[in-house]
């Protein structure tokens, strides 16, 4: 139903795709045919063989003019036209439906695009990436990307691909039907063509916004927008700044959308009085008559079906039919190019105005500054002199702090390999032993190995290299050991609350240890003959940190825990030793099942 987006995907189709050519080439002959020219222009051209190829779905010989282009463009060391054949290969892939292979050569030009004049690109790519990974079904792939496109500090010209990531993830929103959502991000896009002072695309999307709410059965916050829209018209076109073509298609939006939120409320005379204008006016504006007589006429079948009239209903929906199918074609090309035109006229006349104006400021500086030229020239001098050495110093720390978190993700890495490593073995041994008892212990002491490497594992996964989000890990923790103890995830009962995330690793690895060694108790002595397992594990940051481990099993004796002080577990005894090395106490509670209760001191994590 919505219009104005109907007449926009038709522009960019038309801009977006050439004309195939009408004479049949082959890659051999072409190749041939260009190469006497200059490297740069081969590439060019070899791109544009490789569209027209694309275009005609003849996938191998644009497979081959792609692959020749990115031979030049190696040998050229020209990582810009690597980058760019690159892209292209993943538009390639893309056409073919194959977006996996189109999402690793997107990566590939990622790679060859450092330099900050390369945030544009840039950003196309991440816009293609998540678009492929939208078709996979990886939503939330699809929705990083298009957000890192959003949350980039990017120069203005990169607000548009913006606009275009917002449509993304209002689309992903419309695929797990979240129209709240996607209503959000249609409104985030609003803004940036507010933001970028674009007022006809400004109202163009609040035509656009009132199409989606007449869609979510708002009806009245619908007619308010188009309402808005008629009044922007008006004022434009009284203050006579307004674009003929621009007008009259944006009235014939507002015709077009306007009937179906009123016949939403039974408004049907005002209705009909809009499908009416939508079909005179509609004749005026040349090359979408069709097209607005098919919304035309769908509004009156509605109308008349709602209203009980079913021969009229009957004939409007025959009058649609025939002007649905011819509605393809029409373009607005020479509308979007005047009002191109007008808004790089405005900004030609506004640089002219600033350099006029620097001109002059200029020359009464000049004026003025004469006798004090040559201090002014040493002043200048000097500031630049240290600017650049404070730059050399920021860029010398800059790069020794990316080394640093380099090397200590790498470090995390390796200890993770090492650990799994350990695991391994362990696992392999406890597959040699017969004795149960003993191969207990080892599988024991294997996840507490494991649970150690988690913690690495986690550190090297993300950009925080002192941190641990706990409650990451304490669920992959929890679930790995719900599986190693052979339940089903949906047939256990696990809370989980965590207040604080993220955890320094010092503080991190000997909770991640004692909680390893509760949960493990609560498998291995709670559960044993219990048909429906509860466990709740709290991490509470309140006059320093709580952790509480829970399970609903038969209960403990705390006297007997105490009292076996001269044959204690080595588990035991690991959690006594962790308790003291973080200054914190803990007490054993019988509350439906076991309760443990740690306690650590705000002034130990301080320290």
């Amino acid at each position: 139903m919505n219009v104005l987006a109907v007449l926009l995907g038709i522009l960019f189709v038309n801009a977006g795709f050439a004309q195939a050519p009408a004479k049949t080439e082959r890659y051999e002959p072409f190749k041939t045919l260009i190469r006497e020219l200059d490297d740069t222009t081969r590439i060019a051209q070899l791109i544009q063989f490789h569209e027209r190829k694309s275009d005609l779905y003849q996938f191998s010989e644009a497979h081959q003019a792609l692959t020749e282009a990115l031979a030049i463009a190696k040998r050229l060391r020209d990582t810009k036209r690597i980058a760019n054949v690159y892209l292209t290969l993943g538009l390639w892939s893309a056409k073919q439906n194959n977006y996996l292979q189109a999402i690793q050569q997107y990566q590939k030009a990622l790679s060859f695009l450092k330099s900050p004049t390369d945030a544009e690109r840039i950003h196309q790519l991440y816009i293609q990436i998540g678009n492929a990974y939208q078709h996979t079904l990886d939503l939330k792939n699809a929705e990083f990307y298009y957000a890192k496109v959003i949350n980039a500090q990017a120069p203005k010209a990169s607000l548009l691909n913006q606009s275009y990531a917002y449509g993304g993830l209002a689309n992903l929103a419309d695929q797990v039907y979240d129209g709240r959502k996607a209503m959000y991000y249609n409104q985030k896009a609003l803004a940036v063509a507010k933001q970028l002072g674009r007022w006809d695309e400004y109202y163009s999307k609040l035509a656009n916004l009132a199409f989606n709410y007449s869609d979510l059965n708002r009806p009245q916050e619908s007619i308010a927008l188009y309402k808005q829209c008629m009044a922007y018209i008006e004022r434009v076109q009284k203050e006579n700044r307004s674009n003929p073509v621009f007008e009259r298609h944006f009235r014939m939006a507002i015709y077009d959308g306007m009937p179906y939120p009123l016949i939403t409320l039974n408004r049907f005379d005002e209705a009909e009085q809009y499908a009416k204008l939508a079909l005179k006016y509609g004749d005026q504006d040349n090359g979408y008559q069709k097209l607005h007589r098919m919304w035309a006429y769908d509004a009156l079948k509605l109308l008349y079906e709602k209203k009980g009239d079913y021969a009229k209903a009957l004939q409007a929906s025959r009058q649609w039919a025939v002007y649905r199918d011819s509605i393809q074609n029409e373009a607005r090309a020479r509308q979007f190019a005047e009002v191109e035109t007008r808004h790089q006229t405005k900004e030609k006349e506004d640089q002219i105005n600033e350099l006029n104006s620097t001109h002059t400021q200029q020359t009464r500086q000049l004026w003025a500054g004469v006798v004090g030229m040559t201090l002014l020239v040493l002043l200048v001098g000097t500031m630049i002199w240290q600017y650049r050495r404070v730059q050399r110093s920021r860029t010398k720390i800059q790069q020794q702090s990316d080394q640093l978190s380099l090397m200590m993700k790498e470090l995390h890495h390796r200890v993770k390999n090492n650990l799994a490593i350990i695991s391994s073995l362990l696992k392999l041994q406890a597959n040699r032993l017969d004795d149960e008892k003993s191969i207990q212990a080892v599988r024991t002491g294997q996840q507490r190995v494991e649970a150690m490497s988690l913690i690495h594992q986690r550190l090297y996964q993300t950009d925080t290299i002192t941190t641990v989000n706990m409650q990451e890990y304490l669920t992959d923790l929890t679930r790995g050991l719900i599986l190693a103890y052979g339940y089903e995830p949906d047939n256990f009962a696990l809370t989980l609350e965590v207040s604080q995330q993220d955890v320094d690793i010092d503080l991190a690895m000997p909770l991640g240890l004692i909680a390893n060694e509760l949960i493990t108790n609560a498998f291995k002595y709670a559960f044993t003959s219990h048909r429906h397992p509860h466990l709740r594990i709290v991490l509470l940051h309140r006059d320093g940190f709580i952790l509480e481990v829970q399970d609903n099993g038969p209960g403990i004796d705390s006297t007997y825990w105490q009292q076996r002080s001269g044959h204690t577990s080595f588990g035991k005894r690991l959690i006594n030793s962790l308790c003291e090395q973080l200054d914190g106490h803990y007490e054993l509670l019988n509350q439906n099942g076991t309760l443990f209760r740690l306690h650590i001191p705000e002034k130990v994590l301080g320290a």
